[in-house]
């Protein structure tokens, strides 16, 4: 899981983190980061896809 989350672009990588590392919830990633909050649901869904699409590459099922 790790190994993937590094290959993320920072942006998105930190959003991931904030998010599934730290607990915080939309509202607060968007406090800390001064990003709307529209933007931070619609670059951690990408995020999510591009890890989703990562782990079907590297032969994971089940996602």
């Amino acid at each position: 899981m790790d190994a993937v989350v590094k290959c993320l672009p920072p942006g998105y990588r930190d959003l991931i983190v904030l998010r599934h590392s730290r607990d915080l919830s939309y509202d607060e990633i968007a406090e800390v980061t001064g990003l709307p909050l529209g933007t931070v649901k619609n670059r951690l869904f990408r995020a999510r896809e591009m890890m989703r699409q990562m782990f079907v590459e590297r032969g994971v099922k089940g996602i």
